[in-house]
């Protein structure tokens, strides 16, 4: 999910390939799509601009939201962490 919302960026922003507005869109659905927040968040920003995409402030919305919940999904988890807690 990380490298296709990066290669979404570069198509959203023309940085080192063709800028692509609506290309940009489909990648950071396919990474949204695997709970990328990143992802969620630009295609929020793209359907509240109506950036490559006819504006939709309730899609908008609704992507806002979903970037949220993955983003305190997070706040969760922890790299390592043992649930048997200390020994």
């Amino acid at each position: 999910a990380y490298a296709t919302h990066r290669l979404g960026r570069m198509h959203r922003t023309g940085h080192g390939v063709e800028r692509d507005p609506e290309r940009a869109l489909g990648l950071f659905a396919r990474a949204a799509e695997r709970g990328f927040a990143a992802a969620h968040r630009d295609l929020a920003e793209m359907y509240q601009a109506g950036e490559g995409v006819e504006q939709d402030l309730t899609r908008a919305h609704e992507h806002l939201r979903l970037a949220e919940a993955a983003e305190a999904s997070l706040d969760g988890q922890t790299l390592g962490s043992n649930d048997d807690g200390p020994r």
